[in-house]
C-alpha cells in the first residue's frame, strides 16, 4: 500500500477485493462490493498468471511490471472511490494467492475477502486455502456462494 493510501482514523471493517486484470471476469469481485464497504483494500498479483496482461502492459510501454501494476490499481481505485469510502491498493508479489491474501488480512484486520469468478480458473483452491489461514468471511462467486470461518 502507497503511504498515502493510508487513512488517518482506523476502519471499523475492511474488506479486501482481488482482481486479476488479465481476465475479462478478473474485476467481477468489483461487483460484490457494499454500500457499507467504507474501507477497500483492492489487490493485484504481480506475479503468475493473473499478471499477463501487466507484464504485456509493461513491456508495450517500457515500464516495469510492478509500475504497471500500480498504474491500474490506481485506476481501478477511481472507479470504486466513493466520498464516504476509503480505498487503499496493494500489488502483492508472492507465488500463493492464498498466503498473500492472508497476510493482507492479517496486517490490515480485514474481516471479509472477495475474489474474482477467473479464481476458478486460475487458482480453484486459494478460497479454501484462505479459510484455514484466517478467520475471514470470503466472497467467491464462481467457486461457492460464501465460506466463512469462526475465528
Amino acid at each position: 500500500m502507497r503511504p498515502s493510501d493510508h487513512p488517518t482514523t482506523p476502519p471499523t471493517s475492511t474488506t479486501v477485493v482481488l482482481v486479476d486484470p488479465t481476465s475479462s471476469d478478473g474485476e467481477s469481485s468489483l461487483d460484490e462490493l457494499r454500500d457499507d464497504d467504507t474501507y477497500v483494500l483492492v489487490v493485484t498479483l504481480l506475479t503468475g498468471r493473473a499478471s499477463n496482461a501487466l507484464r504485456d502492459f509493461a513491456h508495450h510501454t517500457g515500464t516495469s511490471v510492478t509500475e504497471a501494476g500500480w498504474t491500474y490499481l490506481d485506476q481501478v481505485a477511481d472507479r470504486v472511490a466513493r466520498p464516504d469510502r476509503t480505498v487503499g491498493t496493494i500489488a502483492a508479489t508472492g507465488p500463493d494467492t492464498a498466503l498473500e491474501l492472508a497476510a493482507i488480512v492479517t496486517e490490515h484486520a480485514a474481516d471479509r475477502v472477495v475474489f474474482p469468478a477467473s479464481i476458478a480458473r486460475t487458482d480453484r483452491r486459494a478460497a479454501r486455502r484462505l479459510a484455514q489461514a484466517v478467520p475471514v468471511e470470503i466472497v467467491a462467486p464462481a467457486l461457492t456462494a460464501r465460506i466463512t470461518v469462526a475465528g
